[in-house]
């Protein structure tokens, strides 16, 4: 897999991504295909494992930051312990 030539092109992605989320939206997603939805999601369109500089173009790097600042935001919401909000800790 290549790295795309900015952060604004859309990321590699195969039919079975796009069977991944179209099962998650109808609700009907098994184990396996939930996880190859996020984890694309994740890696590859949010790029969270990338740096976001790109040393030709603020504007890159911002876009790029943006992206990755999604995110990192849903794996803020994947570790946070729900049971301190509920006082049930």
């Amino acid at each position: 897999m290549k790295p795309p030539a900015g952060p604004h092109h859309p990321p590699a992605w195969e039919p079975k991504h796009a069977a991944a989320f179209q099962a998650l939206e109808r609700g009907e997603a098994s184990d396996h295909q939930q996880k190859l939805a996020l984890e694309w999601l994740m890696i590859r369109a949010c790029g969270i494992n990338d740096l976001s500089y790109w040393p030709d173009s603020e504007r890159a790097t911002s876009f790029a930051e943006g992206k990755r600042f999604v995110g990192l935001q849903v794996v803020k919401m994947l570790s946070l312990n729900t049971a301190v909000f509920r006082n049930e800790e």
